[in-house]
């Protein structure tokens, strides 16, 4: 759109609105006006693919034997249900570390202090 010279109005993009936006534009050449409808298109099926996969990891949850690690994860403020399931899948069972430090070691991340003002902040560390 913007080799076109066309941007959308507003800030948030992917939104219903914006979607419509995208349909109301009309270009000279119908084989750019073929390659926005396609490119919607794949959008608008890529959207229903991830619905679909969505549904279909919340059936199995409740069968999970980490169910009740996602459950708990998901009281605290701002884990949904997908990061919740993402953390159990990659972490496991966190009864396994026997200290937060040791859980997170194990992911990379290490306390440290900046030398400017000795605050104690996190950063990633490669394994």
């Amino acid at each position: 759109m913007l080799k076109h010279g066309r941007t959308y109005p507003r800030k948030k993009g992917w939104t219903m609105r914006y979607l419509r936006w995208l349909q109301e534009q009309r270009f000279d050449y119908p084989a750019h006006q073929i390659a926005l409808h396609e490119m919607v298109e794949a959008v608008r099926i890529a959207r229903e693919r991830i619905e679909r996969l969505e549904r279909t990891i919340e059936e199995f949850v409740p069968a999970w034997s980490l169910e009740p690690l996602v459950r708990a994860l998901q009281t605290l403020r701002g884990i949904d249900l997908f990061v919740a399931i993402t953390f159990a899948t990659e972490v496991g069972d966190v009864s396994r570390f026997e200290s937060p430090r040791q859980l997170m070691g194990s992911l990379g991340l290490v306390a440290s202090d900046r030398p400017k003002d000795c605050e104690a902040w996190w950063h990633h560390q490669s394994r």
